[in-house]
């Protein structure tokens, strides 16, 4: 188990990878402060697969949980118990999505960024847009992560490849935030017009 500080978008991003079944709950406690002090407990997912192992990644805040392990494996209690909680939303990507019913793996409210931004931002056109086209619906200019996908069946993972890792859920998780804050302004301005 080792913890990385890597530059996602200009900000410190907190990275911990864990590849022990029996760390991950330890990991996964770390988390729930950073929950705790949102307003809306989302959470940035996203699922890599390759042959017999698997990536996965949660993304709160500037914190970010990589578990790294066998899709054989049967996922550790702690985990699902994390992704079945109906407080919480998981917002995905399309392929994470699909990645996710690879792993055996019930997540109780999991949404797609894309159909989520279609609908906060009442344009149908843009559900099946991909990260850096959804970032500029709600003015972010992201950089894309390196181009070439990373060999996830590695034992240990370079700091390219943890950064790799680490640039979907992050983004996923930003974009989220950003498109909650325009809802809560909008509804906050419209509470306003009625007083």
């Amino acid at each position: 188990m080792d913890t990385y500080k890597i530059e996602i978008h200009g900000e410190k991003v907190k990275a911990s990878v864990v590849d022990d079944p029996a760390m991950v709950g330890i990991k996964i406690d770390e988390l729930e402060p950073w929950l705790q002090a949102l307003e809306s407990r989302i959470v940035g997912l996203d699922v890599k697969l390759d042959n017999a192992k698997f990536v996965l990644v949660l993304c709160v805040g500037t914190c970010c949980l990589i578990i790294h392990s066998r899709i054989a494996e049967v996922p550790p209690e702690a985990l699902r118990v994390l992704m079945a909680d109906n407080t919480i939303c998981f917002l995905s990507t399309k392929m994470a999505d699909m990645n996710l019913f690879s792993l055996r793996l019930r997540c109780s409210t999991v949404v797609q960024l894309g159909y989520f931004a279609s609908k906060c931002l009442k344009k149908a056109h843009i559900k099946d847009y991909g990260l850096a086209e959804l970032a500029c619906e709600v003015g972010m200019d992201i950089k894309e992560s390196i181009s070439e996908c990373p060999d996830w069946s590695a034992e240990f993972f370079t700091l390219e490849q943890i950064k790799y890792a680490v640039h979907d859920a992050y983004t996923t998780y930003v974009i989220g935030k950003k498109l909650l804050n325009m809802l809560w302004s909008k509804l906050l301005r419209t509470c306003q017009q009625w007083i």
